[in-house]
């Protein structure tokens, strides 16, 4: 992709795989973002905000943009519990090995669940 839309809190990005909305993401070497994974210190970008398929444009929701935005849950997670990485780039309560990323706004029940945070900055 040649061109890309920078705002002050969403950027658009090429995928490197699939990805749906609500995901964390981080860049991979090339400059495409893939789902985060659920190990510590990593360095992330943000939450895609739309659907993409491999190689194409998807919107991120910058960790650093300001504001709250939409994430899913791999589990039951309370209102104004920190929120941590998970695995296929979904949020966690679970704190052990993963990269704190905010605060939730609102409760889920269950795996798939999407609810807004707030990021950490």
């Amino acid at each position: 992709m040649s061109a890309t839309i920078v705002q002050n809190s969403q950027r658009t990005f090429v995928a490197g795989e699939a990805l749906n909305p609500y995901l964390l993401v981080k860049v991979e070497a090339d400059g495409h973002v893939v789902k985060a994974g659920a190990v510590a210190d990593q360095p992330l970008v943000g939450l895609t905000t739309t659907s993409a398929s491999n190689a194409g444009a998807t919107t991120i929701s910058l960790v650093n943009g300001g504001g709250t935005a939409y994430a899913t849950a791999n589990e039951s997670i309370a209102a104004g519990e920190l929120v941590f990485t998970a695995a296929d780039g979904k949020i966690t309560s679970s704190v052990a090995l993963h990269t704190k990323v905010g605060v939730a706004l609102e409760a889920s029940s269950a795996d798939g669940d999407v609810i807004e945070i707030s990021f950490f900055q």
